[in-house]
């Protein structure tokens, strides 16, 4: 696994519900598949832990963040749960605007 021990945090890794899969939700899977720890941020929790649901269920370990990302102060809290959580970052992937 070319990811193991890295963490990815993806901006806009939720998806709107709907039958295909969102960019967003895409590079959430694929980094996971990789072997990554993603954390995975959208504005609506709920969609955030859609994903995180997918990841965890192929065996994955991911964290669901509700954040708006156009807010710096956002931004920061989010980035202090993954740390808190994983302890480091390596990828930033902003699916967002």
């Amino acid at each position: 696994m070319k990811l193991e021990n890295r963490v990815a945090v993806v901006a806009g890794g939720g998806q709107q519900p709907g039958e295909t899969t969102g960019n967003g939700r895409a590079i959430c899977l694929k980094f996971a598949e990789a072997g990554a720890t993603v954390a995975v941020i959208d504005r609506e929790l709920s969609f955030a832990e859609d994903t995180v649901r997918l990841i965890e269920d192929a065996g994955g370990r991911a964290l669901a963040i509700a954040a708006d990302v156009t807010s710096e102060p956002a931004c920061e809290s989010a980035v202090a749960q993954v740390v808190e959580a994983f302890g480091q970052i390596d990828i930033l992937y902003n699916n967002v605007g």
